[in-house]
């Protein structure tokens, strides 16, 4: 018996939030982590392993979330020490499971997940792909590690860096975004705290409107806050005369572009 569940490669930001999820909705899960920074471990709250080694031989799941530059010489580190019953979680962008599983011969369980940093609120949306020597038991166990920290959902290894691209990556947009709309409160006479708070909480409110919506189309949402002659409409009449759905739609193609770059690297 493995004296860990999970033993996470790395103990950075995500690490850290997934972390933190599982500690509230699976505290009886034995976790570890080893890093070169043992103090982020620490400040996890969850045992520190001195070496990447001692941790493939002692954890039942690795989740590996190291910078993919830095994968190469981890999965170098575990190799002699995972089986075919070890269970590989990557949240790497750009590193398909074909290296993975290069690199790593004895293994066969293989899941790549791509969540985001909103797993820091425990509002991730993590995309998971699976290979074929997953059982259900052992889809079930990667399920709930990533729904500790938010939604998640399943697609085909093929569709991640489109994933990357629109929910991994897809935060930064939405910081972008209300950067301007607080600036904008700001230039029109409100004070940053107060416009900071009616972006933020406008924000989270349409989303939560178009959650609620569970599919239907977004135009007629749009329209029905855009009254003829009045004031929003003159708002997005700009937003699409200066081309903002189709620099949106570049931004989300320039990610994916780079992503699919990395994983040929």
């Amino acid at each position: 018996m493995s004296t860990y569940d999970l033993g996470f490669l790395g103990c950075g930001n995500m690490a850290k939030a997934i972390v933190r999820g599982l500690k509230r909705a699976k505290p009886e899960l034995r976790l570890a982590a080893s890093d070169p920074d043992r103090e982020a471990v620490e400040a996890a709250g969850i045992p520190y392993v001195s070496s990447n080694a001692e941790l493939a031989k002692e954890s039942g799941a690795l989740l590996f979330a190291v910078k993919p530059f830095h994968a190469s010489a981890v999965l170098g580190e575990i190799a002699p020490f995972v089986t075919a019953n070890t269970r590989i979680l990557s949240i790497m962008a750009g590193f398909p499971v074909a290296k993975l599983r290069a690199a790593l011969p004895g293994a066969s369980k293989f899941a790549r997940v791509m969540p985001n940093l909103a797993a820091k609120q425990l509002e991730a949306m993590s995309a998971l792909t699976f290979s074929e020597a997953m059982t259900p038991l052992d889809r079930a166990f990667v399920r709930d590690v990533f729904d500790a920290v938010g939604r998640t959902v399943t697609v085909e290894e093929r569709d991640l860096d489109a994933v990357t691209a629109v929910s991994g990556s897809g935060t930064a947009y939405v910081y972008e975004f209300l950067k301007h709309l607080i600036a904008g409160g700001v230039g029109c006479g409100l004070d940053e705290a107060t416009a900071r708070a009616l972006a933020v909480q406008t924000l989270r409110g349409a989303a939560a409107m178009v959650d609620a919506a569970e599919g239907a189309p977004i135009d007629p949402m749009i329209d029905a806050v855009c009254s003829k002659g009045g004031t929003t409409i003159e708002a997005i009449k700009t937003l699409r005369t200066e081309g903002f759905g189709e620099i949106v739609e570049h931004a989300v193609r320039a990610c994916y572009d780079r992503s699919v770059e990395m994983g040929k690297e």
